[in-house]
């Protein structure tokens, strides 16, 4: 029997007034976007199927892959959040591919909800804990471009949770540290020196995004070429 890459089920919880999806994906599959346990990541649906992504404020967090011939990563967001109908579904295998870093997730249209699902109620906890943002200064050294792929549903992602984020690529986020006067060397693709520590792209963006006195409401994202 062929390997599956990946799976979904939806079920209903209690009185069946909570819809969930479980979905799994194949430890290869989530190594080829360099996701792992512990790590967060976001879901969002088009008409293909739903796209999982790395995203560090997601809030979907990857638990360790589990299976002994065949180890997947399997978590569970509710169906408004995975747009997926309020159906019951049994766990079955579907199509999976790595697109632009992301997994595209192929379930089968039937069970999708479409461009309008059900939009989850806020707690009313919540609503009062919100308080207003204090805007903040930040420095305008990116470029603005066009966004594609992961960085683009990254992008997209936000704005439905009504956060900004900035994309900028590691030329730019060198050009912003710089100007601020932060001691930037390169040494080699994927390494750099900051003020004489041994650091990568992400420190790089960590870096950036407190210079910047960014929120997180409102920040930078590493957007590699």
């Amino acid at each position: 029997m062929p390997t599956s890459h990946g799976t979904i089920a939806i079920t209903a919880r209690g009185d069946g007034s909570r819809w969930y999806g479980r979905i799994s994906i194949s430890l290869e599959m989530a190594q080829q976007i360099s996701i792992k346990e512990g790590d967060r990541v976001s879901a969002r649906f088009t008409e293909e199927g739903i796209i999982i992504y790395a995203d560090e404020n997601g809030r979907i967090k990857i638990p360790a892959a589990k299976g002994k011939n065949d180890k997947k990563h399997a978590f569970e967001a509710a169906t408004t959040t995975l747009g997926l109908k309020e159906v019951k579904l049994s766990q079955q295998a579907v199509g999976t591919e790595v697109v632009d870093d992301t997994i595209l997730i192929r379930v089968p249209s039937e069970y999708l909800a479409g461009d309008n699902p059900k939009k989850r109620k806020p707690r009313k906890k919540a609503i009062k804990s919100v308080q207003p943002q204090q805007k903040r200064e930040i420095y305008p050294a990116f470029t603005q471009h066009r966004v594609f792929g992961s960085a683009a549903a990254i992008v997209t992602e936000a704005n439905r949770s009504g956060k900004k984020v900035r994309p900028m690529n590691l030329q730019e986020i060198i050009d912003l540290l710089i100007k601020d006067g932060q001691d930037v060397k390169v040494l080699g693709p994927r390494f750099f020196k900051l003020n004489g520590q041994s650091v990568t792209p992400s420190d790089l963006a960590d870096t950036a995004n407190k210079i910047s006195g960014c929120t997180d409401q409102d920040r930078i994202i590493l957007v590699m070429d």
